[in-house]
């Protein structure tokens, strides 16, 4: 038997010992829950007669229902919500690179320069003219788009880069997309002195790494980038 004060406590039902009289005597009344030797104490019915009742009116819906069908719906809810955080993920990570670019990286280049790999010599970060997630729609050719464009005036080092953060390394066939999406993009704004670089959470494969050296793109997995 447990009290009436220890039910309305453990459950933190917050009304007062009047209602919550009330709606365990309607429970008493539908067989859920018996009352004991007082208005203060309840406990369980000993049979099973609420499994008894709620079968008598959903047994047919129970006998049909397939675990498998709630498991696949669970499935591509998981898989849905999981392509939307990976998207904001990814655009988030993008908008930290660029505040880093806008804000940090020109002021503290030595430090910067060395979280990056395969850069030219003469690389440094400047204070660019402008730094977006650039997108164009070439005449009757198809979408461009590249996570970082960086540009910068003079004789000095424009940027346009791809922001990966995952788990998974970077792959030789997305460095070939990259590479093909970012000469379009140095050709479209007309950019003489561009650097190429990708930046990977989850590392680079060691195929990846050769590609990258011989196409002269610079890369770096060192998550300072993402630091607010």
């Amino acid at each position: 038997m447990i009290p009436r004060d220890q039910i309305e406590k453990e459950l933190n039902l917050g009304m007062k010992n009047g209602e919550l009289e009330k709606r365990l005597k309607a429970f008493v009344k539908s067989d859920i829950i018996e009352q004991g030797t007082s208005d203060f104490r309840y406990q369980a019915v000993s049979d099973n007669i609420f499994e008894k009742v709620f079968r008598g009116v959903y047994q047919e819906e129970i006998d049909g229902f397939d675990p498998k069908e709630i498991r696949n719906e669970y499935q591509q809810l998981y898989r849905k919500l999981q392509g939307e955080f990976n998207k904001y993920k990814g655009e988030f990570s993008e908008y930290l690179i660029i505040n880093c670019l806008r804000h940090r990286a020109f002021k503290q280049n030595d430090f910067y320069v060395a979280l990056i790999n395969n850069l030219p010599d003469d690389f440094q970060f400047v204070d660019y003219e402008s730094i977006w997630s650039y997108s164009a729609s070439p005449v009757h050719k198809k979408d461009i788009q590249v996570d970082i464009f960086a540009k910068a005036g003079g004789d000095d080092y424009s940027l346009i880069g791809e922001v990966k953060n995952r788990k998974a390394k970077f792959s030789v066939k997305e460095a070939k997309i990259f590479l093909a999406k970012a000469l379009k993009v140095q050709q479209l704004e007309n950019v003489s002195k561009a650097l190429f670089f990708v930046f990977s959470a989850g590392g680079f494969f060691q195929n990846t790494i050769q590609f990258l050296k011989e196409n002269k793109i610079a890369w770096s997995d060192d998550k300072t980038f993402l630091e607010v």
